[in-house]
């Protein structure tokens, strides 16, 4: 994929159509090109609630970047950066409400690496999630990469 904002299209068509719930979750709201107060944009963002006792509850934000070709460290940092971000602002400081995730056609060894560490250290992870055109150029197929 050769620009961002196609990648960006394909994922906002997709939650429209529910199409993206298997992978991430039951979301409740997505939004695109989110501004943050570090003037930076996060790329997708998700609210997820459940239902208790016929009452609706938020219970977890997703931030998604996306990339078209090779995530590398630096995009690593931005997704950190986005979660903390949600973690302060929206979560009360509770980072186990925020789930990340980064997007790419493939990932490169530095962050495929710092995603092991962390899970083992932190018990948090950061999800990998790559991407590929089908050969009919009609869809893009995802798979989360096993770390």
């Amino acid at each position: 994929m050769k620009y961002e904002g196609w990648l960006n299209a394909w994922f906002m068509r997709s939650f429209a159509r529910a199409e993206l719930k298997d992978l991430l979750g039951d979301y409740k709201e997505f939004l695109n090109l989110v501004p943050t107060t570090f003037n930076k944009v996060m790329d997708v963002f998700l609210t997820h609630v459940a239902t208790v006792d016929s009452i609706e509850v938020l219970h977890k934000y997703t931030c998604i970047e996306l990339k078209t070709d090779r995530a590398t460290e630096q995009d690593l940092t931005q997704i950190l950066k986005y979660e903390d971000w949600l973690a302060r602002k929206l979560a009360s400081g509770d980072s186990e409400m925020v789930q990340s995730v980064l997007v790419a056609s493939r990932f490169a060894d530095g962050v495929i690496e710092y995603v092991k560490n962390r899970r083992q250290i932190e018990d948090r992870t950061v999800r990998l999630i790559s991407y590929r055109v089908s050969d009919d150029k009609q869809s893009v197929l995802l798979q989360e990469e096993s770390v």
